[in-house]
């Protein structure tokens, strides 16, 4: 998860029982306000990341039907 000033990286599924029943690792980056420009911020980069493979030619969807189990 990205906000304006922090990143989430982690392990959970974001789900109610992920949270509850299995062990994960997560880490928050949180950017200091600052008012001088110092180049690119980790969370600009990890924001590109993400919407670079969003968006990748090699995304597939994979379609819901019968034989899925939730």
């Amino acid at each position: 998860m990205v906000t304006d000033n922090a990143v989430y990286l982690g392990t959970h599924d974001w789900v109610g029982s992920d949270f509850a029943i299995n062990a994960g690792v997560g880490l928050v980056v949180r950017m200091k306000d600052s008012t001088k420009d110092t180049g690119a911020t980790i969370l600009e980069h990890i924001k590109a990341s993400f919407e670079r493979d969003w968006r990748s030619r090699y995304l597939y969807v994979q379609q819901t039907g019968t034989h899925c189990v939730f």
